[in-house]
């Protein structure tokens, strides 16, 4: 299931848990439109095929430990040229997240759409394999970038009563995407911070560190 292919790949692959009832966000009913779902489960892959029903379009009989651990392979071999970093701050309710987001010298300009997401780990607790359920989620204005070009998008969010009660279970994605109406449309690059942040209480005292990290999509 995802939640194997997290634990096998947790700096390299982040997926977002959208519900389309009881658990859902506005931003969360705007990608489920984008992605003209009509079935769950409904897995996109770096925003260009549905890998859940790829799998058995493909044969094979269960695709969570067929098909899809392969086609993760095979998109993580796959290289960019953009780079995000993500850093996070903030005390009590509200933090504030700054996304660093780059296109590397010598590579492509283009333009991107960028999507910044609070996330819940382990929630909804009914199921042990629930993981990063989006709680709230941001669509960015776009951003035009040239080579060897850096923009910075920021956004503040305000957790929720359930993530004010596990907040070592909160995480900010961001992730930039091709800016077209509808997919497939590329997801170039995602990032991360997981809790705890800098200047956020856990537990009583201050945790966590400003460094961001790079995640291949």
């Amino acid at each position: 299931m995802l939640n194997d292919l997290l634990n096998q790949n947790p700096d390299r692959f982040i997926p977002l848990f959208i519900f389309t009832s009881g658990y859902t966000t506005p931003w969360g009913i705007q990608r489920d439109a984008f992605y003209n779902v009509t079935g769950i489960p409904s897995v996109w892959y770096d925003g260009l095929f549905d890998a859940y029903y790829e799998g058995w379009a493909q044969g094979y009989p269960y695709p969570y430990t067929g098909y899809m651990p392969v086609a993760l392979d095979e998109r993580l071999l796959i290289p960019t040229d953009v780079t995000i970093d993500v850093q996070v701050a903030g005390a009590g309710d509200t933090w504030r997240a700054t996304a660093t987001v780059c296109i590397e010298p010598g590579g492509t300009g283009r333009d991107l759409r960028v999507h910044m997401v609070r996330y819940l780990d382990w929630y909804p607790t009914v199921y042990n394999y629930y993981r990063n359920c989006v709680m709230e989620g941001h669509q960015m204005p776009d951003i035009t970038l040239a080579a060897g070009e850096c923009a910075q998008v920021e956004q503040a969010f305000v957790l929720d009563a359930n993530s004010l009660v596990n907040p070592d279970n909160v995480g900010i994605a961001v992730f930039a995407q091709d800016p077209l109406a509808g997919a497939p449309a590329e997801v170039q690059q995602a990032g991360q911070q997981r809790a705890p942040f800098p200047g956020v209480f856990m537990h009583g005292f201050e945790d966590g560190t400003a460094n961001g990290w790079l995640v291949m999509p």
